[in-house]
């Protein structure tokens, strides 16, 4: 029974390590369409100052690009950050306990591998509700923002 515990476990662990991977990948991207999107609204606002007069679009082309890079911080902070991540399997020095039964230890490393898979999955779920909520932000900001901007320039500009 130890043998199949054992097994189990260490595949459902690196399923959840695999996950991790997965969910940077995920973040990767979303990072990449946002830099996109905010350098081109910069360069869109930046060329906007070369006119005599600033239109409002260039405001809110400097808006939008602000708070896409913010939400790309944000992505990089929640998601991408480099953290603690639980190894597979032991290290060897703390599975060598010659004083000790091999069944003992191998039922007190059972204890470890779950604690080890909660911790995984416990990342995973607070990268992905990040990564999410990111996502719909960007997806019903980015107009919000633009339009705000754009109508907060032409009123100023009256």
């Amino acid at each position: 029974m130890i043998d199949w515990a054992e097994k189990a476990g260490l595949e459902n662990l690196r399923y959840h390590l695999q996950s991790a991977d997965h969910l940077i990948k995920e973040a990767n991207t979303t990072l990449t369409i946002l830099f996109t999107g905010a350098g081109a609204a910069l360069a869109f606002a930046l060329k906007g100052l070369e006119l005599p007069k600033v239109s409002s679009v260039a405001y809110a082309s400097a808006g939008l690009s602000v708070f896409l890079f913010f939400l790309a911080g944000l992505v990089v902070w929640k998601c991408i950050w480099i953290g603690d991540m639980p190894m597979p399997t032991n290290s060897p020095m703390n599975l060598f306990q010659p004083d000790y039964e091999l069944n003992t230890l191998r039922k007190v490393e059972l204890r470890n591998i779950d604690a080890r898979i909660e911790q995984a999955a416990q990342r995973n779920l607070k990268t992905a509700t990040w990564l999410n909520g990111l996502r719909a932000f960007a997806i019903v900001g980015t107009p919000l923002i633009g339009i705000t901007f754009f109508l907060a320039a032409a009123r100023l500009s009256g």
